[in-house]
């Protein structure tokens, strides 16, 4: 999972990430990789890949992320919807 490098297609994403420490070509101070950052929360339950890839536009492919079994048992559905509504807000 290349996530890194597909934030130019992405610009509300790539502006949130940024926000978060992570900005493109540099790694976080604390996290490090976003990639891996991802995966390890993928290894954690946090999020799930969408097992359907949906095929854009342009070409490329393109895989959801969702809230994985961890998220919600921590958290609570309300909570991560939100959380979802709230993010939602500010884009």
């Amino acid at each position: 999972m290349q996530i890194a490098s597909q934030l130019t297609r992405a610009p509300q994403l790539k502006r949130l990430l940024d926000q978060l420490g992570f900005q493109e070509g540099q790694l976080h101070p604390v996290l490090g990789s976003l990639d891996a950052q991802l995966k390890r929360m993928m290894d954690q339950r946090y999020i799930v890949a969408d097992r359907n890839m949906t095929m854009q536009a342009d070409g490329c492919q393109e895989r959801l992320l969702l809230w994985g079994d961890a998220a919600l048992s921590e958290t609570g559905a309300k909570a991560i919807d939100e959380m979802s509504d709230s993010v939602s807000a500010l884009v």
